[in-house]
Order: C-alpha cells, then structure tokens, then sequence
C-alpha cells in the first residue's frame, strides 16, 4: 500500500513538474534561437540545462512576472539605452537590470542591496552614489546606472571578459579572480564550478533575460503596459526644498505616481541643495512644476506634506488609466525619416514607437509604415493669476492623416522672424510644412505645445503661408 501511494506521489509530482517545463518540441526551437541570438560579445548564448531552468521559470511558470518585467521595460529602458550609448558599452547590458531587480524600482535584497542595479550601500558610495535617509541615489535610475556602466568598464579591463565582469558584478572581483586562478582559464564556462553558486547562475539567469525580452512574442507573453504617466516623463532640477504633496496639488498627480517615478527620495520630499536635484515627472504636467519654480516660491513646507516612504508604494500606479491625457496619433513613416528623428521629435524613444506599433525590431520599420505615437493631451501651466489651467485640446478622438510628403529636412530659412498676433508669438510658414517639422528646427517650443496652440494634427502638411501659433506672449 505504502508503495503503492509512493509511486502515486511520484507521478503526481512529475505531472506537476512538467506543467512548468517548455515542452521538448518548443525547447529545441529555443536552443535553436539561443544559438543565433545575438547577445555580449563573449557570452555564449547556449542552451545549456540551467539557462533552460531559468527559461521555464520566464517563459511557463511565472508568465505574470515576466508580463509585468515585459511592461517596466518601456519605463527604463529607454533611458538605460540612451545612458549606455552615451558611455560607449554594449547595449546588451541593460538585461542585468532584469536579472537584478526584475526591474522594480523599489527593489531592496535581504543583503542591503538596492534599486533597479542593487548596489550596496558601500559600493555605493564609493562610485559617487549619495546614499543617506533622505536621498538614497541607488534608486535614481540615472545615476545608478551611470555607476553601474562604470563598474562594468573596471571589471570589464580587469578581466578582459563581459561573461567575467558580469560574474563579478554578482560576487565582486576577488572571487572571479580565484576561480580564475583555480580553473587556470578565463572562460566563463570553464571556472564556472569554481565560483559561488549564485554567481555560477548569474551568466545563465543573463542570457534568458536576454531571451525573455528578445523572443517573448513567439510564447504568447502580453506586456502588461504602464499608463502613459510613467513612459513620457520629462525631467527638471529642483534646487529649493519642495514636497510630493506641494507636487501633488500643483500638478494633480497622486502621491503614489510621483514617489514612483522619484524613488530616491525616502522621505517624500526633495530637499534644498545648491547643485539642485533632479525631479521626474509625466511631460504633460511638467511645465507646471518649472513654473512655479522659476516664481521662486519660498513657502514653508507643512508636517502634512511630509510622508514616510513606507506610505508610498507603486501598487496603485500601474493600474491608473490616464488614457484621457493624451492623443494617439499615427505617423507615417517617410523615404526620408530616420527612426530615432521622428522619436526624438514626438518625445519618446524608438523602443516606444517599436511597443506602441507592435513591431519586434527597427529594420520592421519602411517607408509607409503607420506607427502609433501618443502625445499629452494638453500642456499644465501654473499661473497664481489664472484659476484654471491651460485649457485642454477640444478633440481627442485619434488622428489618422496621412501626410503628402512625409520627410524631415527643411531648409533652415524656413524660421522666419517672430510676430506678436493676440495672446502668441507667430510665424508664417515660407513652405509646405508640418508642426513636426516645425517643432524639430523651431528652439524653445515643443510639439504638444504647437499641437495644442495650433489644434493641427502633428505631421498635417500646412500650405506655404499658414500662420502657425508658436507660444504665449507670458512664455
């Protein structure tokens, strides 16, 4: 009987443990995939048993966590590539973060370690990271990542090895060297038993990383997209003391989405500082907050203003819609259009365009492609002389304008001289042009500021001689 219950159990168990495993006919086209999967230099994509592990837990057994790790990439991402472009290292080297943190801003270990890269406080310090109980820049996505990049680089000349440096970002540079010593080779592969068991698994947990976010449309994973509050932010410098809750009844935002998008502020104020510090927020809000900034406020902060971090989570903030602030409109692609022009003239990144279109990579993208863009719906001005603020644009139901000419090069004559007409500055225009054209070699304005100036669809080619809206006389 016993027996009998035993090879029951045993059964039981492996049915169980095969609901959680990538199927033997999918699993070779994953090895396959691993094979050509383009990753660092010198780390070996292959499908070994321990990145299939990895694999399984990604792709069959916590669908739900790698949806939401799928969704916080159009927070971080962006920004982590552009940081990482501009220090010259492998773009490759954003999958730590997933690896890491599974990107969650918050993310504090049992250790000590935090923030997106988890960084101890020690490490910390020593690479320029401000780390006390007000400021914690562990969680300041810019300049943890800048020390991590930094980091990288020393490992990185040190051994000669990405696949090592990574190892070395888990245990620290003493360890790799030992196993190093001791397995007499550089290979990652090679001295991997030789390293301590985390860190044997941390090149292994790198690649399917990789994997996840490369390939995670061939297994049915759906992106659990954030709300547009937390993908088109804008950043500011704040150099005077200034609370959430003063940000709050500025801007209308709740406490939870700004002590999100500001996570390395632990006590729910920015404090006072001569360099200034930085504060990020959602682009449609923004201005509102540099405007009362540059009337030079100096009110005294109320106790009720201040809340401890443990009040300020991100549970409701994924949830929050925010869909009725901002436009979706649809841009053509052109002959002429490069990617990463028409991102930076609708203020997002080419990783958005590529999400928001549902396209996999940027070669997708030819001339005639509809790509989805969303804008703010409107621009929130702080004025103490106005009770309300600028008024929102009247039509929201989505653009769809194919534009007769869709390019980006205009002649530099084009900016013609300013004049006063009502309450704004305008231009004519000497050409058949678009607001997006106008926003791109225009200084000092922005394309949702023309957009709702204007109430012009943003790549509406306009006949030569329109008079364009540019800003406020107050601006």
């Amino acid at each position: 009987m016993k027996r009998r219950f035993a090879i029951l159990f045993f059964l039981l168990f492996s049915l169980a443990l095969d609901a959680h495993r990538i199927p033997d006919l999918v699993e070779a086209e994953v090895k396959a995939r691993l094979d050509s999967m383009a990753c660092l230099v010198d780390v070996d994509a292959r499908g070994e048993d321990v990145v299939i592990s990895y694999l399984n837990r990604y792709l069959v057994a916590n669908r739900d966590r790698s949806e939401r790790i799928l969704g916080r990439t159009l927070v971080y991402f962006p920004e982590i590539e552009a940081l990482l472009a501009g220090q010259n290292v492998p773009d490759a080297l954003k999958y730590m973060a997933v690896v890491e943190s599974a990107l969650y801003p918050e993310a504090l270990s049992h250790v000590g370690a935090a923030g997106i890269w988890q960084f101890m406080k020690e490490t910390a310090r020593s690479y320029g990271l401000e780390v006390n109980s007000t400021v914690d820049e562990r969680y300041d996505l810019t300049k943890a990542t800048l020390a991590a990049i930094q980091y990288m680089r020393d490992k990185h000349e040190r051994f000669g090895s990405w696949a090592l440096a990574l190892a070395a970002y888990n245990s620290g540079g003493g360890r790799v060297s030992r196993a190093i010593k001791r397995g007499r080779s550089k290979n990652f592969w090679r001295i991997r038993r030789y390293l301590p068991r985390e860190t044997r698994n941390y090149v292994p947990a790198f690649i399917a990383a990789t994997y996840l976010i490369t390939y995670y449309r061939e297994h049915g994973l759906q992106p659990e997209e954030p709300p547009l509050d937390l993908q088109l932010t804008a950043e500011i410098k704040v150099h005077q003391t200034l609370s959430f809750g003063r940000i709050a009844r500025l801007t209308g935002l709740d406490l939870e989405t700004i002590a999100f998008l500001n996570p390395a502020y632990r006590r729910g104020y920015i404090p006072s500082s001569r360099r200034g510090y930085p504060l990020t927020l959602p682009r449609r809000v923004i201005l509102a907050v540099a405007d009362y900034l540059a009337l030079q406020a100096r009110e005294e902060m109320e106790n009720t203003d201040l809340l401890s971090a443990g009040q300020m989570g991100p549970g409701s903030v994924w949830n929050s819609p925010g869909t009725k602030d901002y436009l979706e409109v649809m841009h053509v692609f052109g002959e002429q259009d490069e990617l990463s022009q028409v991102a930076k003239a609708y203020g997002c990144s080419p990783w958005h365009l590529l999400f928001w279109s549902g396209l996999k990579e940027a070669k997708e993208v030819q001339a005639g492609t509809k790509l989805t863009v969303y804008l703010p719906a409107y621009q929130l001005r702080y004025n103490p002389l106005l009770s309300k603020p600028m008024k929102r644009l009247k039509t929201l139901s989505p653009f769809k304008f194919v534009p007769k000419k869709p390019h980006f090069k205009a002649p530099r004559a084009a900016i013609s001289p300013l004049f006063q007409k009502g309450r704004y500055y305008c231009y004519e225009l000497p050409a058949d042009m678009s607001l997006l054209h106008v926003a791109h070699f225009y200084g000092g304005v922005t394309l949702e500021q023309l957009v709702a100036f204007n109430q012009v669809q943003p790549n509406q080619v306009l006949p030569k001689g329109t008079i364009i809206k540019v800003k406020l006389k107050s601006d």
